[in-house]
């Protein structure tokens, strides 16, 4: 039998009407609905990239990428921003594939659907990616960047001056916590590791 032109099974380990427990096995196998759709998750796995190391993808190996406008457990996307940046949508939740660390959530957003997050915050597609392992969306307006398989943005480190009152400005990071020179450092050159780190 098919359904909607798919084959559909029976589960082995199900012994009573009702019983779903072949839902998720191997992260492969989904329970249908009665409109033919698959009730699968969103999966969430890692790519290398050459450039930028491991990322996270999701179940097409697109990366996913965080939006700085955005809060965690809260996105600021919507209207044209979505049209570029379309919510990575889990109506079912999401799985884990591969060595992700992140920790995978859903929020559910102002027009009802559930999308996932990565460590509490919104994750997104970009529509410039067409193909498993692109990620040109990163970077793109200094405010979109793909994740670390433990869920951490890919930013660039920030700089800025700062207003200290004990030494008149200084250079802060973007989190505003005051940079340091090291005299046992030379140019190039960290000499600080172990205890010192």
């Amino acid at each position: 039998m098919t359904v909607n032109g798919l084959p559909v099974y029976y589960y082995a380990g199900d012994s009573s009407e009702g019983d779903t427990g072949g839902h998720g096995v191997s992260n492969v196998w989904w329970v249908v609905a009665a409109d033919g759709s698959p009730q699968r998750p969103a999966k969430i796995g890692v790519s290398s990239d050459g450039e930028k190391g491991e990322i996270l993808v999701d179940g097409s190996g697109l990366a996913i990428y965080i939006f700085d406008r955005d809060d965690q457990g809260v996105s600021n996307c919507s209207g044209g921003c979505q049209g570029a940046w379309p919510p990575l949508l889990a109506q079912y939740g999401s799985v884990v594939l591969g060595n992700v660390t992140a920790e995978l959530g859903t929020i559910t957003r102002d027009d009802g659907t559930t999308q996932v997050t990565v460590n509490g915050f919104p994750a997104y597609n970009w529509t410039g990616d067409s193909s498993a392992g692109d990620a040109g969306g990163h970077g793109f307006s200094n405010l979109w960047w793909v994740f670390n398989p433990d869920g951490s943005p890919q930013r660039p480190a920030k700089v800025a001056a700062a207003e200290s009152s004990a030494f008149g400005p200084i250079l802060v990071d973007g989190s505003g916590r005051t940079l340091y020179i090291f005299d046992n450092d030379s140019a190039g050159v960290s000499n600080c590791s172990g205890g010192c780190l």
